[in-house]
């Protein structure tokens, strides 16, 4: 301070103020102190903007800011940061040593990517572009998807109800074991194998004329009848019948009756193609010993 020294004895209280002319000002003005420290024990109020391009801010107190905070370079946060009214940007690199949360909404243009860690949102996130997960997503209710593309390396499980309207196309297996997945959408699938079924009677009592094995083979690519009659001295005959419903009277010999020796066997295929097919026998007045499979191919 100017004259000082003939007020105050002590030299360790000693101050002094420097003054330089300014020519764009045309005015003396003190001089600002770049190579020292100045030291804020209390609370810093700006109301405007704070730009720090080079060096270190470090703040034991409270900084409370009325304007725009811009960072140009790296911002290291070892504990919460909790965002509930304004905006945050930042150029350059945020690194949060521990939790984010985010009560608003959460606008990202470009790609987030998520690989060891927690982000936790409870409001709206939008993504304009691509989200990468490398890890696990559990939701706990609905996703639905619209427009665009989800593409996970992980694992994905979800614990309600997933929605999609535009085209799913996968490549692997789908296993659902619990709940239902419902697509508005076009849902495209290769099928392999395909799909068997048979069925059999052997019959050891009665007389004279009979039918069984009525199938519905409207949903059969292919199918076949076999016979083996069983009878150690007498001949049977067979016929496979067809018809347009399962009424007993719509029933018509599919070809011509087929004569079964003792002992033989045979193999029936129809000629015609109805809704229901089934096997007619005739055992005469001897009792009938006789074994018929039906084999069909989906």
């Amino acid at each position: 301070m100017p004259n000082n020294l003939i007020f105050n004895g002590t030299a360790s209280d000693l101050k002094t103020q420097m003054y330089a002319y300014n020519s764009s000002t045309n005015k003396a003005e003190a001089l600002t102190i770049s190579g020292g420290n100045l030291a804020v024990a209390g609370t810093v109020t700006v109301g405007n903007t704070v730009a720090v391009t080079v060096g270190t801010v470090t703040v034991a107190g409270t900084v409370s800011v009325g304007n725009t905070v811009t960072v140009e370079g790296t911002v290291s946060v070892g504990n919460t940061v909790a965002v509930t009214v304004g905006t945050v940007t930042v150029a350059g690199t945020v690194s949060v040593g521990n939790t984010v949360t985010v009560e608003g909404t959460v606008s990202v243009g470009n790609t987030v990517a998520v690989t060891v860690g927690t982000v936790t949102v409870a409001g709206t996130v939008s993504v304009g572009n691509t989200v990468t997960v490398e890890g696990t997503v559990s939701v706990g209710n609905t996703v639905a998807v619209t427009v665009g593309t989800v593409t996970v390396a992980g694992t994905v499980s979800v614990g309600n109800t997933v929605t999609v309207e535009g085209t799913v196309s996968v490549g692997n297996t789908v296993a659902v074991t619990v709940g239902t997945v419902t697509v508005a959408g076009t849902v495209s699938s290769v099928t392999t194998g395909v799909g068997f079924t048979a069925t059999s009677t052997a019959i050891t009592t009665g007389t004279g004329i009979k039918s069984v094995l009525q199938q519905d083979t409207s949903q059969q690519s292919m199918y076949s009848y076999y016979i083996k009659n069983n009878d150690a001295a007498n001949a049977i005959t067979v016929v496979l019948q067809v018809s347009p419903t399962d009424t007993d009277s719509y029933f018509v010999n599919d070809v011509s009756p087929v004569t079964l020796e003792k002992g033989s066997a045979t193999v029936l295929t129809t000629k015609y193609y109805m809704n229901y097919t089934r096997l007619y026998y005739d055992t005469g007045t001897n009792t009938a010993n006789l074994e018929a499979y039906f084999n069909g191919r989906v």
